[in-house]
């Protein structure tokens, strides 16, 4: 991941940087141990004039009404606004 994060930010924590890590998780414990966060959206650093981070969400935490879980990953949805 360091190699990635030299030059890349991570969406999630440019939101929510003060997320705890159980909050910024993305694997779904119910699947087995938790690994951490496994699952990212990036941006560019030197893009951070362009591409500006507005939003950012873990979905899919819970299970569906007919007891199935949408996968063993929760999704991470964001909102990055194109443009100066």
């Amino acid at each position: 991941m360091n190699l990635i994060t030299k030059r890349h930010l991570d969406v999630f924590h440019v939101v929510h940087p003060k997320a705890s890590r159980a909050e910024a998780t993305t694997y779904n414990k119910h699947f087995g141990p938790d690994p951490g966060v496994i699952d990212h959206i990036f941006v560019e650093r030197s893009a951070t004039g362009r591409l500006k981070p507005l939003a950012c969400d873990v979905i899919f935490r819970t299970v569906a009404p007919d007891s199935v879980w949408a996968s063993d990953h929760f999704g991470l949805v964001a909102k990055i606004r194109v443009g100066k």
